[in-house]
């Protein structure tokens, strides 16, 4: 068993960032402050440190950027002096009593250390990284059509054709294996081979369920035929303890975003009012943990009685989407009534996505094993929710479902906050919440 999950693992470039950032603030703060960070200094030293790193992960200052030179640095420099604004509004609000000096100092050097650290990522980490699939090809097609729909920068060849290359292309893809991809249903002969070929001591050998982890961040429902494969997504109920502190989180989180968000609800609820004076909420039965029905309530987006015809997903630029609608969903203002669930115990914040029951009857259908994802409460966000954009036939909920079984496998509360945080980004860069 390896020491890191592996959300955490593909995300070194996010750590060694925030690390830096990190080291570079301390450095700062120490000459600042002359060496003296005690009592309520170092209080001030941690909060700017969590502001910082937060905000800058919120922002997307953290990721890397495939554009030109001249576009990265402009697009680095906007998201830096956005951050610098911030923070210095949050120093006003919480009275840090720090210096500009200090701040503007933390503004540049930050600047100038994830320029360079972009560049370093680019040579490093841009290369395109090869593995070999040992296995039936017919399921060669599926794993390249996932790689695609990801943002991994992967390749995968079949074994068979690698070893019957050419003496100088064979030696050449060699030095760029890095591992081999194996699926546990094929037969012996291939695997024989397999054991025959030289590899080098950083070649991995990894399943396909261990490799749609590392590589895809998800489970894809194709990628397995183990009847008890149900096992493999219990890891949630098991975990009594993280259970408990996830519950706890979501009362003091909720009652928080209650209070802050209140004026916003009240505006919202005016303005839906006014447009076409119906009614400001919408409820509606959803699925919840184990298939136990729940009503949802949420601020209403569409028009009046567009369901009259049945239940119907949501699609690009819908005629049914109010004006107000489209803003809030585009923001998720929309899902903040949905808090009451969370303290009512009939949700949580970070989980699968609550469907409706007749949806979910039909999805059952077509998609195997689709009620494995009503084995952990649903959320308001969720893994699949921030890596996959809004879904809208049963092609989108059998790939989001993908997503729902690696966070069920993953369960852990270093991995709700990772998606909270990613859940943030998404609504300040108004991204996901739209049938595309």
């Amino acid at each position: 068993m390896r020491l890191f999950p592996t959300w955490m693992r593909s995300r070194k470039r996010h750590l060694l960032s925030g690390l830096c950032d990190f080291l570079l603030i301390t450095i700062l703060f120490l000459k600042f402050n002359e060496l003296e960070i005690y009592k309520n200094s170092f209080l001030i030293f941690i909060q700017v440190n969590i502001y910082w790193i937060s905000l800058s992960y919120i922002f997307g200052r953290y990721y890397t950027y495939e554009k030109k030179y001249k576009s990265k640095i402009f697009i680095q420099a906007l998201k830096t002096s956005i951050l610098f604004l911030s923070i210095i509004f949050i120093e006003n609000i919480l009275n840090f009593k720090n210096p500009i000096e200090f701040y503007l100092s933390i503004t540049i050097f930050s600047f100038l250390v994830q320029c360079s650290l972009n560049n370093f990522y680019k040579k490093i980490f841009s290369g395109e990284k090869i593995w070999c699939f040992v296995g039936d090809n017919r399921l060669l097609k599926n794993i390249n059509h996932e790689l695609k729909m990801s943002r991994n920068n992967s390749q995968v060849i079949p074994f068979e054709s690698f070893i019957n290359m050419e003496k100088n292309d064979f030696e050449s893809f060699k030095k760029n294996i890095i591992g081999f991809l194996i699926d546990e249903n094929i037969s012996l002969k291939p695997v024989l081979k397999l054991m025959q070929f030289p590899k080098n001591k950083k070649h991995q050998n990894l399943n396909l369920l261990n490799w749609s982890e590392n590589i895809l961040q998800k489970i894809p429902i194709d990628f397995y035929f183990d009847a008890s494969i149900q096992k493999y997504f219990n890891k949630s109920n098991k975990n009594h303890f993280q259970l408990k502190i996830k519950r706890i989180s979501d009362i003091i989180f909720s009652l928080l975003l209650i209070v802050i968000t209140f004026p916003v609800l009240l505006i919202s609820a005016f303005l839906i009012k006014l447009e076409d004076g119906g009614p400001i909420f919408y409820t509606q039965t959803r699925n919840g943990l184990n298939k136990k029905e729940f009503q949802i309530i949420k601020l209403r987006t569409m028009k009046i009685n567009s369901e009259n015809n049945g239940a119907v997903w949501s699609k690009k630029n819908d005629s049914r989407i109010t004006k107000m609608g489209f803003f809030l969903r585009l923001t998720r203002i929309d899902e903040l009534p949905q808090l009451i669930n969370v303290l009512n115990n009939k949700m949580s914040l970070i989980g699968p996505r609550p469907e409706r029951p007749e949806i979910d009857i039909m999805l059952n259908k077509n998609i195997k094993d689709y009620f494995i994802r009503y084995n952990i409460k649903p959320g308001l966000s969720g893994w699949a929710q921030v890596n996959y954009p809004y879904g809208a036939s049963i092609i989108d909920s059998k790939n989001k479902l993908g997503y729902d079984l690696y966070y069920l496998k993953n369960f852990s509360i270093f991995l709700d906050f990772l998606i909270f945080l990613k859940t943030i980004s998404l609504v300040f860069n108004a991204r996901g919440a739209i049938a595309k």
